[in-house]
């Protein structure tokens, strides 16, 4: 399955828009640069594939790029946006094995989070 890199129009702010300055949100806004999506099948490391479409915002921090996933809060960092997605899939697979050898003492919290990879990712 072929990943798709959607940009979002960064050339031209509104006018007044913040550059540098003002809520969260804002900023938050200005670091993003578009919106990745991985089809379901796509094979994300040696041992996983995805069940189901994968959709991650990407952001450009300090240079660096940076690949959100947001049911799991999970996100990757490279150089590149091929570093950044690949640290991302890597940490998604590193967190489903984490959550699976604490199965037993998992909270509310955690055992959604195992939920949500194990509706992700399969082997």
């Amino acid at each position: 399955m072929p990943v798709q890199n959607i940009p979002y129009y960064t050339d031209v702010l509104p006018e007044g828009f913040p550059v540098n300055s003002g809520t969260n949100a804002e900023l938050n806004l200005i670091s993003t640069i578009g919106v990745l999506t991985v089809g379901e099948g796509a094979r994300i490391t040696d041992e996983y594939k995805l069940k189901e479409t994968l959709i991650a915002i990407v952001k450009l921090e300090d240079e660096n790029y940076v690949v959100v996933e947001n049911r799991t809060d999970e996100y990757g960092v490279g150089e590149s946006r091929e570093e950044a997605q690949q640290d991302l899939f890597n940490s998604l697979v590193d967190y489903l094995h984490s959550l699976e050898k604490r199965e037993e003492r998992l909270g509310d919290r955690e055992r959604h989070s195992l939920q949500v990879l194990r509706n992700i990712l399969t082997k």
